[in-house]
């Protein structure tokens, strides 16, 4: 069923996350000493996580554990006006596990083909799950309106 919110086709679960998998850079969002901090990360998702690396060091790693974050990717095609977002909401936790770690960074690994900057070693890594999940399509002719 096609659903339109705004002229935006909202798209389910599924194909969110199908979506998510094919980029490798999106947007954290978090509250840093009460104030809106926005920042690209890699990422990749794994099963219904979104898994992403930050510096162990930084004010993010820092603060992310066990905060309430906000996660964004999307594709958009500026010169036609096509593309999707979608926003996962909820809690951040780091991956203790030594085992988990290592797989998940093996993962990020082979997806920082498709990213400029490619994940260091020494990064912290932080994982999400999707239980809030929302994405919508926009087509060229919802973009003009």
């Amino acid at each position: 069923m096609l659903c339109v919110d705004g002229g935006h086709e909202v798209i389910d679960r599924a194909t969110s996350l199908t979506l998510l998998s094919t980029v490798a850079v999106g947007r954290l969002a978090m509250s840093v000493d009460s104030l809106p901090v926005i920042v690209p990360v890699e990422f990749c998702v794994d099963d219904d996580r979104v898994v992403f690396a930050v510096q162990p060091t930084g004010r993010l790693a820092q603060r992310v554990d066990g905060a309430i974050v906000a996660f964004e990717a999307d594709v958009l095609d500026p010169a036609g006006g096509d593309g999707w977002s979608v926003l996962v909401q909820g809690p951040a936790r780091y991956v203790d596990d030594r085992c988990e770690h290592d797989r998940l960074s093996g993962l990020l690994a082979e997806r920082s083909a498709m990213s400029p900057c490619g994940v260091s070693g020494g990064h912290q890594l932080v994982s999400m799950t999707t239980d809030v999940i929302s994405g919508r399509r926009v087509a060229a002719a919802a973009a003009t309106s």
